[in-house]
Order: C-alpha cells, then structure tokens, then sequence
C-alpha cells in the first residue's frame, strides 16, 4: 500500500494506492473515486456499554459506518478526502495503539482493528473517540491545518482542537472553561489534561465552535430584505 496526499495542507485528498488483494478501511461517504478493479463492502461498528443513544432495552449505543475496499489481482488505486475542509496526517501505526477523534478518521489498513470508545476520556466525549491497534497505515484528518505538540510531562488542549493522541499518554479531564455566565454563553469549552510522553495532533479550528458561528449566522433576523 502506497499513500500519497494531494493539495495539502488546505485542501488535502489521499491517493492510496493498493497491491493486489489489499484491503482498506474507510469513512463512509468520503470516496472521491475509485479504479474498477476493486469491490466495496459496507461494515458496522458499534458500541453498546455507555456511550451514544438510549435504546427502548436501556443500553447506550453509538454506530459508526466503514466502507471497505478490496483490491483484485491486478490491484488499483483510490481517492478519498475528509467531510471538512483541511489538512491530512500519514500515521504508521506499529503495533501501538493510537487513539483518534472519530470525526478525524478518514481511512486505515485493513490489518488494524478499530474499536469505538476510549473511556479514560471525559464522560461527555467518551465515545467521539476510535482506538485503533494493529500494524498498517492510518489517515487522519483535520479542520483547518494540523501540527503536533510533543509531550514530556503535562500539556492541556481544547479537546475541540485534538485529533489524535498516542495511548501512551493519559487523559483525563482537566476543567470545563466557562469564563463568563451560562446563561450569556451556554456552550463551555471542555479542556483535557495529557501526562507522560506521547505526541498530541491537533487541529487550528474547532468543528463545534465553526458550527455554533454558522447557527448563530442563520438565525432568521439575519436574513432581513432591506
């Protein structure tokens, strides 16, 4: 498997082209285009211990859709880019455990398992997390540019702005920040604290703040005829 990315940094895409009888996984509805030598399956990930929507049974579960794409004996190439607009990151995932933002997932070979939910996170975002295992490539994606902060010690982030974190390091919920009352700013941005030695990814913009701006936008008093 080779993986190239394309318009990067503002408006990546990834050429990942696989040998015969390769396999890729890969967000649902983020193929650009595909060769005609390879066959498309859908899979389901589910998680049922705590996390997403109340079922009439009284589990939590959250549901996340893969395509995967396998290649035929003469192999073949695909084209995929993220739902938002931005930055890619190559991972070689090897044999360790990355833990990625489940709106930052865009592909991954199909040697890694990907398992929702990550729980030492805080309880509101449990599962808006993948754990990923396993030896192979990985794509990650970002809203705006990415760049990666290296952790010694400690390091506190917006978990608004993180992308991806080695499970090296530990995380937990460092403070809800809530400057001013709840009743003028109902939203509060939730911080986490890393400790130990990993390297962070992270995104310059924010997908919830960048969608909260454009509601505020639509609001009808903003579309007065003059």
């Amino acid at each position: 498997m080779k993986i190239k990315l394309l318009n990067s940094p503002q408006t990546a895409i990834a050429r990942v082209i696989l040998e015969a009888n390769e396999e890729l996984a890969a967000q649902n509805g983020s193929l650009i285009a595909m060769g005609q030598d390879i066959t498309v399956q859908s899979s389901v990930r589910r998680t049922s211990d705590g996390g997403g929507k109340q079922t009439s049974r009284g589990n939590q579960i959250k549901t996340m859709f893969l395509n995967n794409y396998r290649a035929g004996e003469n192999g073949g190439e695909i084209y995929l880019a993220p739902a938002l607009v931005g930055n890619l990151g190559h991972y070689q995932l090897g044999g360790r455990k990355l833990i990625v933002r489940q709106s930052s997932y865009l592909a991954s070979d199909g040697k890694v398992d990907i398992f929702m939910g990550y729980k030492s996170a805080a309880k509101k975002e449990a599962y808006s997390w993948l754990s990923l295992v396993g030896v192979g490539d990985v794509l990650i994606s970002s809203f705006g540019a990415m760049y990666s902060l290296e952790v010694n010690s400690k390091q506190i982030v917006n978990s608004d702005h993180v992308v991806a974190f080695d499970n090296s390091l530990k995380v937990k919920q460092y403070q809800e920040l809530r400057p001013w009352s709840k009743r003028l700013v109902p939203r509060q941005e939730i911080l986490y604290e890393f400790t130990g030695t990993g390297t962070i990814f992270c995104q310059t913009h924010g997908p919830r703040s960048f969608a909260q701006e454009v509601g505020r936008q639509l609001k009808p008093e903003n579309f007065k005829l003059r």
